[in-house]
């Protein structure tokens, strides 16, 4: 129990970036996903370089603790 009060605590004050890739189809419309969250936005931008994403972008995230667990919103 303390491990993961720690963790929380960690997780409320470190900015996180979510690598959001853009899907789209011609049947359908565009949809977008999380792919992987990083703690800086360099390793997230690099990630999709070495990957070679072109519908992605980073973006950072908001954390809330929720009764259900930790729920990450969109800015």
């Amino acid at each position: 129990m303390k491990r993961q009060k720690s963790f929380l605590r960690w997780l409320l004050m470190t900015q996180l970036f979510a690598l959001v890739l853009t899907i789209c189809s011609t049947s359908t419309d565009c949809i977008e996903v999380i792919n992987g969250t990083y703690s800086t936005q360099d390793k997230c931008e690099q990630i999709i370089f070495e990957e070679r994403y072109f519908n992605a972008d980073c973006r950072p995230v908001d954390i809330a603790l929720h009764p259900d667990g930790v729920v990450i919103t969109k800015n």
